[in-house]
């Protein structure tokens, strides 16, 4: 059995589906957080989300001849995430999760890459997806109970 590898146009459509449902789970996040730190932490994570689509959309009219991508709208999240209700901690343990899978998607992506300036964007956003499973693990291991 052949494993199938994901197409560049796929692996683009994919990050931006990824960045945007982010970005909204964050701003969730945001308006749900009593603590200030954790507000002030969602709410910067949710404009790099916003700034890796503007990057991605520049990448993605290099890599494609002008073409400009088609964005599926992402639904806000609703009060569940992950079989889970949504809280600060539930949010956070997800995030982390899949910004871990993220950032691997991004250095596949960036394996894939046909030049340098699309490699070299895709591995400093893969990079950014680390820190910000960082900045997650941080802000919940200092999660109060």
């Amino acid at each position: 059995m052949t494993q199938r590898v994901m197409s560049l146009e796929e692996a683009f459509a994919f990050a931006f589906k990824e960045e945007l449902r982010f970005g909204e789970l964050y701003k969730k996040l945001y308006h749900i957080a009593d603590d200030e730190d954790a507000k002030e932490l969602f709410r910067e994570l949710s404009d790099m989300e916003v700034g890796h689509v503007e990057r991605l959309k520049q990448l993605y009219s290099t890599t494609f001849q002008g073409k400009t991508p088609v964005l599926e709208a992402v639904a806000t999240p609703g009060n569940m995430i992950g079989g889970k209700k949504l809280t600060v901690r539930s949010g956070l343990e997800f995030a982390v999760v899949r910004e871990e899978y993220a950032a691997d998607h991004y250095f596949m992506m960036a394996d894939m890459a046909l030049t340098d300036e699309v490699k070299s964007l895709l591995t400093a956003l893969a990079e950014e997806e680390e820190k910000h499973a960082v900045l997650l693990e941080h802000k919940l291991d200092n999660l109060e109970l």
